[in-house]
């Protein structure tokens, strides 16, 4: 386990809300070593087996949140924090992708695999009716 790379994800995530039908804070996360992805979000969402997952790329899961229109300073400030939290996590985290569990309630999981080989990274919730 990296904690330091866990709380520098933590720290750059802190005050973001992944805005959908709710706004939903990021927490970090850690697979335990060993276990299959799936089984293991799975298991961290609280969702069985059958619950879909969907992978998406970082850039696609961040898009609507990494820009701002133009004359709203509150706005673009905080697309840019989106984009060097985005920006970290490409650095930090080797092989990074979102893993979506589950429909309507969805847990979000963008992970990768940390400087010291372990698996994990950023979680966050959805609601998509």
């Amino acid at each position: 386990m990296n904690p330091s790379v866990l709380q520098e994800l933590t720290d750059a995530a802190s005050g973001l809300f992944f805005l959908s039908e709710t706004d939903a804070p990021f927490t970090p996360f850690l697979l335990e070593a060993g276990e299959p992805v799936e089984s293991g979000l799975r298991r961290l969402s609280g969702k069985d087996e059958t619950a879909p997952v969907e992978i998406q790329e970082a850039d696609y899961f961040f898009r609507n949140h990494t820009q701002a229109p133009e004359g709203d300073p509150e706005a673009e400030a905080r697309a840019a924090r989106f984009r060097n939290l985005l920006n970290l996590l490409k650095h930090q985290l080797i092989d990074l992708k979102v893993y979506r569990v589950g429909t309507v309630q969805v847990d979000a999981f963008l992970l990768g695999t940390l400087p010291d080989d372990t698996r994990g990274g950023l979680r966050t919730q959805l609601v998509e009716t």
